[in-house]
């Protein structure tokens, strides 16, 4: 393997994970501004938005100071802590700690690759808890549409993924590359003449 891409991957992977890390301070899931009855604390033209730490720790979602409901007409738009997002959170910094502090190209990776999945996972499971409560607190749904259709999945989140599996796959090169260099080189078996 070229040493160049090791040298790339080796600085390449910390730096992914740790940009990664920061996008869980932007939104992840949002509820948009144009549902019909607005959502939780918001009326209709707020959006209501969660980023990866609202979610990983249940933390209140950030709305629209502009298009807040009074206080006694405001409903619930906690979702509460997501378990697997929170695991999700800690792949991550598993996986930068793992590259940082101890070196181990090889745990990164796993950690990596585990992470990616319980991404993905964990923002299924909370935007289907979302499109339900958002179900919940809306009667007039046009005809044609769904909960569904007022819940996005943000760029951040995305981002976060790709980062995440960009950052697993170079801490696998790095460690396929120092698993060949340590390997012992092959000895030669000793050639043993038949006497015939």
């Amino acid at each position: 393997m070229d040493k160049r891409v090791v040298r790339i991957a080796r600085v390449g992977s910390p730096v992914t994970y740790a940009l990664a890390l920061l996008l869980f301070l932007m939104p992840f899931l949002s509820v948009s501004c144009d549902a019909p009855e607005g959502f939780g604390r918001t009326t209709a033209g707020g959006t209501t938005s969660y980023t990866g730490l609202d979610l990983a720790f249940g933390t209140e979602p950030t709305v629209d100071d502009d298009h807040l409901r009074p206080v006694s007409e405001q409903a619930d738009d906690d979702l509460g802590l997501q378990p697997v997002i929170l695991a999700a959170l800690a792949g991550v910094i598993v996986a930068l700690a793992a590259v940082l502090v101890a070196k181990r190209y090889k745990i990164s990776a796993v950690a990596g690759a585990l992470t990616v999945v319980a991404l993905v996972i964990g923002l299924l499971l909370a935007r289907a808890s979302l499109v339900d409560k958002l179900g919940d607190q809306t009667a007039a749904i046009p005809p044609g549409k769904s909960a569904s259709d007022y819940v996005a999945v943000e760029a951040a989140f995305w981002l976060t993924t790709v980062l995440t599996a960009l950052g697993a796959a170079m801490s696998f090169i790095v460690a396929a590359r120092s698993r060949t260099v340590t390997s012992p080189p092959a000895q030669p078996q000793p050639v043993v003449e038949s006497t015939a």
